[in-house]
């Protein structure tokens, strides 16, 4: 029992550091094990959950109808998590079917409209320009 816990024994006299608090030292360094194992699993799990998220698109026509069709569009490029797209007329845009289907917001410019759509950028971008 003395080497789990530093306790003065008239019987033992020992000078040495390990012997008086080795014991404290391996309680301490277990619990740094633990906790980094259950920060591994953690961080392992939430990659694993991360790499199953869907970034295809369920139906690229609606993406073409909520943008006012094939002919409206004149150019589609993703960025990340954004999507620039070039319309013929933003009168024809339909921006409440396009937040329906998952487009967080859109900032609209001169000559294009820039949507925050999130990882699922590439694949809407890859269906439009089909």
């Amino acid at each position: 029992m003395y080497f789990l816990w530093p306790i003065d024994n008239t019987n033992q006299q020992s000078d040495d550091w390990f012997s008086k608090y080795g014991g404290i030292l391996l309680i301490i360094l277990s619990a740094i094990l633990v906790v980094a194992f259950v920060v591994a699993l953690v961080f392992y799990f939430r990659v694993r959950k991360s790499d199953k998220i869907n970034n295809t698109i369920d139906n690229p026509n609606e993406y073409l109808e909520a943008f006012g069709g094939k002919e409206n569009i004149v150019s589609c490029e993703a960025k990340t998590s954004r999507l620039i797209v070039v319309l013929n007329d933003y009168s024809k845009m339909n921006e409440e079917k396009l937040k329906s289907l998952g487009i967080e917001s859109l900032i609209k410019a001169t000559n294009k409209v820039t949507f925050i759509v999130g990882e699922r950028a590439e694949s809407i971008a890859k269906e439009i320009n089909k």
